[in-house]
């Protein structure tokens, strides 16, 4: 396969299993209800599948740059910064319950740093285009359902927006498996 000669094994082992924890996540939200419990499962349960896909970034694509920190470190404050307006505007419900407040809170924590890494990722190597984008449109879907959940902000399609945007940022994560990481070839002068 291209991922074997593309020396991305390790790499596509844990996007996989980051899919796969994404699916559980998927379950467990769908059954949520107005379960508080089964809300912060689903949340705690999509916070290990961002886990999974931060190990799969820190590990080969990280180390074939290696990724200049000053350009983690902007892209990481730029993100934060974005997943806590996001939070504070339009997923925190002021008179609501702190568990779920601040449980969405760490969750914007973990989603917002594993999308800077693949955004810093994809600015300093364009073969990581698809993984950016793809984690950029997983964070937007988690703004648009949280805004939903929490806030109970429903208008019409924005269930569909919410699923289009994700699973357009899962492809997009799946599809870097698909990067070529060989090295460029420099053309022979003759």
């Amino acid at each position: 396969s291209r991922t074997r000669e593309s020396g991305l094994q390790e790499y596509a082992f844990y996007v996989a299993l980051g899919m796969g924890v994404s699916f559980g996540a998927d379950l467990i939200m769908a059954a949520a209800g107005k379960s508080t419990r089964r809300l912060i499962a689903g949340m705690a349960v999509f916070a290990i599948a961002h886990a999974f896909y931060l190990i799969a970034m820190s590990g080969e694509p990280a180390q074939r740059g290696p990724l200049p920190i000053g350009l983690f470190l902007a892209s990481l404050a730029g993100l934060l910064a974005m997943g806590l307006a996001i939070w504070r505007r339009w997923v925190r419900v002021p008179k609501g319950s702190d568990v779920l407040n601040y449980g969405a809170l760490a969750y914007m924590v973990i989603l917002s740093t594993m999308t800077a890494l693949a955004v810093a990722l994809a600015i300093f190597d364009a073969r990581w285009w698809a993984l950016g984008l793809g984690a950029v449109l997983f964070l937007a879907s988690d703004a648009v359902l949280g805004n939903q959940i929490f806030r109970r902000n429903r208008w019409p399609y924005s269930s569909d927006v919410v699923w289009g945007l994700y699973i357009a940022g899962q492809a997009g994560i799946v599809l870097s498996t698909l990067a070529d990481t060989s090295p460029p070839s420099v053309p022979a002068i003759v």
